[in-house]
Formats: structure tokens, C-alpha cells, sequence
């Protein structure tokens, strides 16, 4: 496998849609200080990965969050697909605070891209 540093732009495309795709989170936990610090998750995550794989020692830069104001679900995924592969070159990987925060992710775009209201909970 092979890894590297996503860009920031990257990172502010997830944490926009983290802040779009889930009203109740933001509207009672979401302030600039949450926004930036669950970036700089992803970043440090991002880091450890690639420092891990190639046996680097490189700083992660201090992350400052940017809106990203236009947001599609299936790139969501896909950019969820990009970091996840990026970042999971460290043991601990599976279990880590990072990756809590992109299965989030993940599970508000697939809430928003299906109409749940109208499949069954249990299937019977």
C-alpha cells in the first residue's frame, strides 16, 4: 500500500459536510473551536498514517477550518473513501477517534441519500 497527505481542502470538504449533514449535532455542539479541532483529527490521523508507513516523522499543520458551501453526498463518500485508505496504515487505525468521526460522516450521507423514512427498520 501506499499513503499520503491529503490536501486541506480535503479535510474542509469532509468537516463542511460533517456540519451540513447532521442539523441536531450542529446545532448543539458545532462552534469554529469543534469545527477546527475535528479537522485537525483527520489531519493528525492523515499524518500518523503516512508517517508510520514510510518511518517519517513530519509535523501536521495546524489545521484552521474553511466552509465549503456546495456539498454532494456520493463525493462525500468518496473523499470518506480517499482519507480512510490514506489514514490506515497505523495500528489502532480501526479503533481510533479519526475514524469514529468518518463513519459519521459516512452514516449521515447514506441517511441523506436514501429516503429511510420510507424502508423498514426490521426487515420482515
Amino acid at each position: 500500500m501506499s499513503a499520503f497527505i491529503v490536501n486541506k481542502k480535503h479535510i474542509d470538504y469532509l468537516v463542511s459536510a460533517l456540519y451540513y449533514s447532521n442539523k441536531d449535532y450542529q446545532n448543539k455542539y458545532m462552534d469554529i473551536q469543534e469545527l477546527n479541532k475535528i479537522g485537525q483529527t483527520l489531519v493528525n490521523a492523515n499524518y500518523k498514517s503516512v508517517n508510520y508507513r514510510y518511518n517519517e516523522s513530519e509535523k501536521p499543520y495546524k489545521y484552521i477550518f474553511s466552509q465549503i458551501f456546495t456539498i454532494y453526498f456520493i463525493q462525500t463518500l468518496k473523499a470518506i473513501n480517499c482519507l480512510d485508505y490514506q489514514s490506515c496504515e497505523y495500528p489502532g487505525w480501526e479503533r481510533s477517534k479519526a475514524k469514529k468521526i468518518l463513519n459519521q460522516i459516512k452514516d449521515q450521507c447514506i441517511y441523506h441519500l436514501t429516503d429511510s423514512n420510507k424502508y423498514q427498520w426490521e426487515i420482515r
